[in-house]
């Protein structure tokens, strides 16, 4: 027969006190302890939320900027476009009514008629300078705008303007006085852009002048 092995009986559960106890086990999370997880969580929820309400804040703003200069290009490009058609306005008339009376027959004299041919060139001239400065308009703000600089007379640009502006400043009963100095050199500039430039400035010195 087989030896029977006697097994010894097991302890009886007792509770430990850990002051007895030869170690002690602490359990620690690696952020730290709980509240501390919690308060930089809480933190780092709150930088982010700021952060999110600064960048809206930031593009509102943009949007509002952005709509005001889209509002304030609009108002110049409609000042702009009421300013050309009153340019437009007043040689369109002359050349109309020129064109009406010699269609009906009410200038017959070889002078008159000559000096209806003039006054119809001259305003379809200043019709041609004013459509130009538009191009030049749309070609400096496109940044095409090309110039071609050769040395031009002052003296000679300013005189040919006026001439263009005779009837124009006679019919506003304006008098012109001109004095150039003596041995005026020439300029390297563009010949078109300068003719423009000056007949704005007797435009508007026929238009706001008293």
């Amino acid at each position: 027969p087989r030896e029977r092995i006697e097994r010894p009986p097991f302890p009886s559960p007792r509770m430990f006190d850990l002051n007895d106890a030869h170690w002690t086990l602490f359990v620690r999370h690696r952020a730290g302890s709980l509240e501390a997880a919690v308060e930089r969580a809480r933190r780092f929820n709150l930088a982010l939320s700021l952060a999110v309400l600064a960048l809206l804040a930031a593009s509102i703003a943009l949007i509002v900027i952005s709509a005001r200069r889209a509002e304030e290009l609009a108002q110049r490009q409609m000042t702009f476009v009421a300013g050309v058609s009153h340019e437009l306005r007043t040689p369109l008339s002359v050349v109309r009514a020129a064109g009406q009376n010699l269609a009906d027959g009410a200038v017959v004299e070889p002078e008159q008629v000559k000096g209806y041919g003039s006054l119809v060139e001259r305003e379809g001239r200043r019709l041609s300078h004013i459509v130009e400065q538009i191009l030049e308009f749309a070609g400096v703000q496109s940044g095409r705008q090309i110039y071609s600089p050769r040395l031009v007379s002052l003296e000679a640009t300013v005189e040919a303007v006026l001439e263009e502006s005779r009837g124009l400043l006679e019919s506003r009963e304006f008098d012109v006085e001109i004095d150039f100095p003596k041995n005026l050199p020439k300029v390297n500039v563009d010949p078109g852009a300068l003719e423009r430039a000056i007949q704005n400035l007797v435009d508007n010195a026929v238009k706001y002048g008293a």
